[in-house]
Formats: structure tokens, C-alpha cells, sequence
């Protein structure tokens, strides 16, 4: 009989890892279970799952990927977004881990026996960054702070509550001009070091990337706020 602790990973085209509580193991393009071995876009380590007090726990270590945890149990409606540097237990019975790169999706399959408690997260280590750079300067942090302003402040905050172009000219002292191409300009630059979401995005309406900008700036702010 298998333990109640076990946690299988599969990743869908022949590997198969299980991991026993107290062991844990790391996911990317050069740690434990490799993923993207040729994706220059790939983190060498993208993802850690480890146990602690009796809960089975995976962290995003990268800073540029946002990894989808979908549950695949029957009848079960969980869907999470784990940004970079963010943690969480792992669902019970099963779940997919899903991300992506410019190059390629991938998805992994978990299988956990059990609900588990959850306990205090484990301090965040950064994976290096692989290809590309994003690095905003003093205009491009101010607007990225003035997006996320909402969604930092109240866990519960919808895309209604991101400020619109006339509330981010107020904020910032900019005109409606200069609100609208510095967002195009971010967006675009996101796109060409690497950040999938936006890479697949298109041009598409002003409205659409100011939200996925706000989102992007939320998940990411531990890279720019002190600026």
C-alpha cells in the first residue's frame, strides 16, 4: 500500500518522479526534473515542491514565469495562478501544473493522496534569469506602481478597480498621450524579453493592455518597487 504522503510528478512524455515526505525537488530547464532543456527562455529552476509539517508545498523560483496549477479531480473547480516568487500548497488528489514560454506550453501532471494543512511558506530564492532583460526605468516603475496600486492594496480587487487612462493622467501628471504609449511601449518590451503572456497577446484594444500590464505589475513588483 502506498504511503498517504506520496506525490507523484509526471511529465507527460515518459518521466515519472515520486517523492516521499521530507524529500523534495526542483522543475526547469537544468534542475532535478528537467523541462525545456533547449527553451533559452526556460528558468534553470522554475519551480521547487518540497514537504513540510505535513503539507506538500510548490514555489514559482523563476521571475519571469506564471505557472497555472489547474485541478484535474472530478468535480473540482480549483484554478490558481502562482506568480514568480509566490508559494502554495498543492491540491489534493490531482492537479496540472501548466506554463509557458515564447517557444512551447508545458504542462505536468501531480498526483497527491491527500488534503494536506497549509503552513508558513518558505523563504523565496530566485532562479537566475535565462534569456532577456527587463529592467524599468524611473517612468516605467512609477507607471507600473500606479497600475498595481489596487490589486497590492486589496486582495479581492477586480479589473474595475484598475485605474483607467484618465485616473492614471491624474496620478502620474502625464498626458492621455504619454499614458497610452508608455503602456504600448512596456507591453512591447515584455514581449521581446520573453514574457509569454505578452508575447501571444497581439496589439489588441488599449483597455485589454492596461489590464494584463496592472496584472503583470502586481505578480512582479518585488523587481520593481523600490525603484
Amino acid at each position: 500500500m502506498k504511503s498517504p504522503d506520496l506525490v507523484i510528478i509526471d511529465d507527460l512524455v515518459g518521466g515519472r518522479w515520486t517523492l516521499q515526505p521530507g524529500e523534495s525537488t526542483t522543475i526547469g530547464r537544468a534542475a532535478r526534473i528537467p523541462v525545456g532543456a533547449d527553451d533559452r527562455y526556460m528558468h534553470r529552476v522554475l519551480l521547487e515542491i518540497w514537504y513540510a509539517n505535513g503539507t506538500w508545498m510548490v514555489a514559482n523560483r523563476g521571475n519571469r514565469v506564471p505557472v497555472q496549477i489547474e485541478s484535474r479531480q472530478a468535480g473540482a473547480l480549483a484554478h490558481m495562478r502562482l506568480g514568480p516568487g509566490a508559494s502554495s500548497p498543492l491540491p489534493a488528489h490531482r492537479s496540472a501544473l501548466v506554463f509557458q514560454t515564447p517557444e512551447t506550453t508545458y504542462e505536468l501532471h501531480v498526483t497527491l493522496t491527500r488534503a494536506v494543512d497549509v503552513p508558513l511558506a518558505q523563504p523565496v530564492h530566485t532562479a537566475p534569469m535565462t534569456a532577456g532583460q527587463f529592467s524599468p526605468n524611473a517612468e516605467q516603475a512609477a507607471l507600473l506602481r500606479a497600475l498595481a496600486a489596487p490589486l497590492v492594496r486589496r486582495a479581492g480587487a477586480g479589473n474595475d478597480d484598475i485605474p483607467t487612462v484618465k485616473q492614471l493622467q491624474d496620478t502620474l501628471d502625464w498626458s492621455q498621450k504619454k499614458v497610452n504609449t508608455k503602456i504600448d511601449y512596456l507591453c512591447r518590451k515584455l514581449a521581446e524579453n520573453g514574457f509569454a503572456e505578452f508575447s501571444h497577446s497581439g496589439p489588441g484594444p488599449a483597455l485589454s493592455r492596461r489590464i494584463q500590464l496592472a496584472r503583470f505589475a502586481a505578480e512582479h513588483r518585488r523587481y520593481w518597487d523600490r525603484m
